[in-house]
């Protein structure tokens, strides 16, 4: 085969024909969009107004540079085009960061300089937190011709907060123990807390500022305004700058913001009927029993970690906390000024200022609460006797298996509150007087069989006994009517509600506002209320 040859046509102004046509076809679109002559002026226009250009518009103006430089007047002009370099910049969106864009210069027109861009942060009075390296840097990739954008060369700094008011607070465990700092567990536990004089049982570090920050542009941050404490020394508390020191030796309470220390008395042995009766301005512990027959008054807190009888306990200032419950014999009576707690309650009278909280329940009890009673835990259970409280009971299981008889008011004023609860205690303390006498008795009987064969000063004692007995009987009969008149006559808020867990049982008494209900076995969870519209109590399922 022979061997094929191009043919190599001479140099020429053109590439080709296409090429040729698609020229013919531009010079055209100048005669028609703009005349030739007239191309240059506007270009002259836009080149006035270069800093209105966009960033793809000076692209394609350097772009023309190069062409027309390369062209040797290829559209007619023989001129360079010339545009200096510039430079913008912007703060972003939070004002945290100055952002800079450095255009570089078209056609040798000067680039921008580093002291052009220290000048107008300076005349901004934008001093801080520049970063002259990383303007060199941009100026310098600009001068070569590199676009450079959203490199930030101005940070600010945020506003530095400032630290909380705290208080830290500290205690014994025992009388004898170290001074330990109190955990916030520690403090909400129900523990109670010893102190001695001159521990300090609260320290108070007051809230410090923070620290201005400024914004990239210059602008100040305020940091936000710590909280502020305000403690308050309570009784027998001395304040020594910041320190809150207790002057007594007894408990320490902690109330919020607020530290007090109580005189307390510590008690390492049952209380008996044959104790001292215990009048004690402060916090009483009992760290054993309380038996029947004992008396306890305070002004403080009263905690009783054994077993209580049919015994006599008030707190007038403070709470009552019955550890291991009480079988009161229905001649114990518990009163505080504030709440009582106790893990159960037998044949007992409580009467709180606030609200009764038990764990196990009540069985055969009188409880009146001002404000609430709480058996939603443990077991819960509040069988027999007579519950009242002025705003709300709260039970697991309300009555018991049997046909026990319990009555429970919700909804009483204070005042008919009140005097139920000195009815009440009346009552407790006319049973226990007559269970004593009757205890007595009967050990007389026991001993001798026949009380006739006593010798005459025996026999008379013995006589007494019996009609301490009586009288006992009549003045709680006659308690016991005033009583229900007091309760027929009260008027009674419609407010009040109890909130049943599991389950009521049958022969329970519910009065509410004006309204009576005898309930039979009702599953839970349920709601007793007062329905206004038919008067009545009315059974809401849920809660």
């Amino acid at each position: 085969m022979g061997s094929r040859s191009k043919t190599v046509n001479a140099p020429s102004e053109y590439s080709g024909r296409i090429t040729r046509q698609l020229v013919d076809r531009a010079e055209e679109l100048f005669n028609t969009a703009i005349h030739r002559d007239k191309l240059e002026p506007v270009l002259d226009e836009i080149l006035e107004h270069a800093d209105e250009l966009a960033d793809s518009e000076r692209e394609q103006l350097q772009q023309i540079a190069r062409l027309m430089d390369g062209a040797n007047g290829g559209l007619g002009s023989d001129r360079r085009l010339s545009l200096p370099g510039s430079f913008e910049l912007e703060p972003s969106a939070d004002k945290m960061f100055l952002l800079l864009k450095v255009h570089p210069p078209v056609s040798g027109g000067s680039a921008v300089s580093v002291d052009e861009v220290l000048n107008w942060l300076k005349q901004r009075n934008i001093t801080t937190g520049v970063d002259l390296k990383t303007v060199r840097r941009a100026v310098e990739q600009a001068s070569q011709g590199e676009e450079v954008s959203d490199t930030v060369i101005v940070r600010g700094r945020p506003a530095k907060p400032g630290q909380d008011g705290k208080l830290e607070r500290f205690g014994r465990r025992t009388a004898d123990g170290p001074l330990d700092r109190l955990t916030s567990m520690q403090l909400t536990s129900g523990d109670i807390w010893m102190c001695r004089p001159g521990d300090v049982v609260m320290r108070h570090q007051p809230a410090t500022p923070g620290e201005l920050g400024f914004t990239a542009l210059g602008e100040e941050i305020a940091p936000p305004e710590p909280k502020a404490l305000e403690p308050v020394a309570g009784r027998h508390i001395r304040v020594d700058g910041n320190d809150f020191i207790a002057e007594v030796a007894g408990v320490v309470l902690f109330d919020d913001d607020r530290v007090e220390a109580r005189k307390a008395l510590i008690v390492t042995q049952d209380v008996t009927r044959q104790s001292d009766p215990i009048d004690f301005d402060g916090d009483v512990q009992i760290r054993a029993g309380v038996r029947s027959g004992a008396r306890i008054k305070a002004t403080g807190n009263i905690l009783v970690e054994g077993p209580v009888e049919a015994a006599e306990i008030e707190s007038t200032e403070g709470d009552v906390i019955l550890r291991s419950g009480v079988a009161g014999q229905r001649a114990a009576v518990i009163r505080a000024a504030r709440d009582i707690e106790a893990r159960f309650a037998e044949s007992a009278s409580l009467f709180a200022g606030q609200n009764i909280n038990l764990q196990v329940g009540s069985l055969h009890s009188r409880l009146l609460a001002y404000s609430e009673i709480n058996a939603t835990q443990g077991k819960g259970h509040l069988a027999g006797g007579a519950m009242m409280a002025g705003e709300k009971i709260a039970v697991k299981q309300l009555g018991a298996r049997g046909g026990v008889r319990t009555d429970v008011t919700v909804g009483l004023g204070r005042e008919v509150l009140e005097n139920l609860a000195q009815l009440d205690q009346l009552t407790a303390r006319a049973a226990q007087r007559r269970n004593a006498a009757a205890e007595l008795a009967d050990q007389i009987r026991r001993a001798v069989g026949d009380p006739a064969k006593l010798q005459p000063k025996e026999l008379g004692v013995y006589t007494k006994l019996e009609q301490l007995q009586l009288i006992c009987d009549v003045q709680i009969r006659k308690l016991n009517e005033r009583r229900k008149e007091l309760l027929d006559e009260a008027a009674r808020d419609s407010n009040g509600r109890i909130e049943v867990l599991t389950s009521i049982m049958s022969n329970v008494h519910v009065t509410i506002g004006s309204g009576d209900l005898t309930a039979e076995d009702t599953p839970g969870p349920c709601t007793l209320v007062f329905d206004e519209a038919k008067e009545k109590v009315a059974i809401r399922r849920g809660r």
